[in-house]
C-alpha cells in the first residue's frame, strides 16, 4: 500500500501461481485477496507469474480476464516474457485498473532467469510531501554524564535486597528508565528531505559478465547445439557468482557503517 494522497492509494500485489497448480483455487485466492483493497480512489496494479498465455485463447485466460473485468481490472497485453528453443509464451502478467495511458510496460532481458523482467511505469502524480519522524534520545557526551552521575546516586537496595530475580530485575529496569528518562528525554526528530534521488550504481563487470551470458544465451536459442548450451550455462554461473559477492560486499558495508 502506497500512499499517494489523503485520499487515495496504491495497491500493488505480487502473485505467482506453479504450472501445475488448479487454475479455479488460484483465481479464487486471487479474488480473496482482491476484495480486501478499496475500491474508492484505489490504483490496483497486479504484477507476476502466473502461468496462463496470454497469446492464445484459452479456458484459463478466458476466466482470469472475466475475473479482472468484473473488478475493472484489465490485463496489459505483453510480447512474450519466457522464450525457448520451442516456445515463445506471455505467463507473466501485469493487471491494474488504470487507464491505458496511465501505465507503460517495458519488456526487458535481465538475464537473471528464463523470464523477462516487466518494468512499469505508472501515471500517478502524488500530491502528499510528508517527511519522516522517529522517536529516539539524543546521546551526547553532556547527557552521559549526567545519566552517569544519576546512576552513581543510586542506593540499589531494591535490587540487591530482592529475593526474586524477576522482581530484582524489574525494579533495576525502573530505576534505570527513569534516570535515562531524566538524562536523555525520548525526543522526535524529523528528517529532512534530501531533494535527490538514490543514486543507482551497476559494477562494470556484472555488466560484462551479464552482456556475455546473454550473447551466449541467444547463439544457443539460435543455434540449439550442446556446446553452446555448456557455454550459455557457464556464463551464467560465472554472472550469479558475480552477483552473489556484489550483494555479499553491500552487506559487509552496510553492517560496517
Amino acid at each position: 500500500k502506497v500512499t499517494l494522497d489523503k485520499r487515495r492509494h496504491l495497491y500493488i500485489l505480487g502473485i505467482y501461481r506453479s504450472p501445475n497448480a488448479s487454475v479455479d483455487i488460484s483465481l479464487m485466492h486471487l479474488a480473496e485477496a482482491l476484495e480486501e483493497i478499496p475500491t474508492n480512489n484505489s490504483t490496483i496494479c497486479i504484477f507476476g507469474d502466473f502461468n496462463i498465455n496470454n497469446l492464445t485463447t484459452s479456458r484459463e485466460n478466458t476466466v482470469l480476464c472475466e475475473l479482472l473485468s468484473s473488478l475493472d481490472i484489465s490485463r496489459l497485453p505483453l510480447p512474450p516474457t519466457r522464450i525457448t528453443r520451442t516456445s515463445a509464451t506471455s505467463i507473466d502478467l501485469v493487471c491494474t485498473n488504470l487507464k491505458p495511458h496511465e501505465v507503460r510496460v517495458q519488456v526487458t532481458n535481465t538475464g537473471i532467469s528464463d523470464h523477462t523482467g516487466q518494468l512499469c511505469f505508472l501515471e500517478v502524480p502524488s500530491c502528499l510531501k510528508k517527511s519522516s519522524t522517529s522517536i529516539r534520545r539524543h546521546l551526547n557526551e553532556d547527557n552521559l554524564l549526567h545519566l552517569k552521575s544519576l546512576l552513581a546516586l543510586q542506593s540499589w537496595e531494591r535490587v540487591f535486597q530482592e529475593d526474586s530475580a524477576e522482581h530484582a530485575y524489574s525494579n533495576f529496569i525502573a530505576t534505570f528508565t527513569a534516570a535515562l528518562d531524566i538524562a536523555c528525554p525520548l525526543k522526535t526528530s524529523r528528517k529532512k528531505p534530501s531533494g535527490t534521488r538514490p543514486r543507482v550504481t551497476y559494477h562494470p563487470d556484472a555488466l560484462e559478465l551479464k552482456k556475455s551470458f546473454i550473447e551466449a544465451h541467444e547463439s544457443f536459442m539460435t543455434s540449439g547445439r550442446e556446446e553452446d548450451k555448456l557455454i550459455a550455462n557457464q556464463r551464467k554461473k560465472n554472472y550469479d557468482m558475480k552477483l552473489r559477492s556484489l550483494r555479499q560486499e553491500a552487506n559487509e558495508t552496510f553492517l560496517a557503517r
